[in-house]
């Protein structure tokens, strides 16, 4: 399969766009499923105790949508998340 067309946005911009099409709460009420990059959690430098990963959400019928990263621990207190990327059509638009 081809490589698809991608295009270099700021973080803010990423974060904008997942806000505007409701991403984040897909996310969180499970509308997307979301699975680990990793087989394994590395463990977070900047808070300890908890768990960096990289996260793939995709939509029911399997199409990748998003990725995210996310720094939480086993309590589920969530310290840090943000956009790593967002397809759009044929496009990735990543930071």
């Amino acid at each position: 399969m081809a490589r698809r067309p991608t295009a270099l946005v700021t973080l803010d911009f990423l974060e904008l766009l997942l806000t505007e099409f409701d991403l984040w709460r897909k996310i969180d009420d499970g509308r997307l499923t979301s699975e680990p990059v990793a087989e394994r959690d590395a463990p977070s430098h900047r808070f300890p105790g908890a768990v960096s990963r990289i996260i793939k959400h995709r939509t029911v019928t399997g199409t990748h949508v998003a990725t995210t990263h996310l720094i939480d621990d086993d309590q589920g207190t969530v310290f840090h998340r943000d956009a790593k990327d967002f397809i759009m059509y044929e496009v990735r638009l990543f930071r």
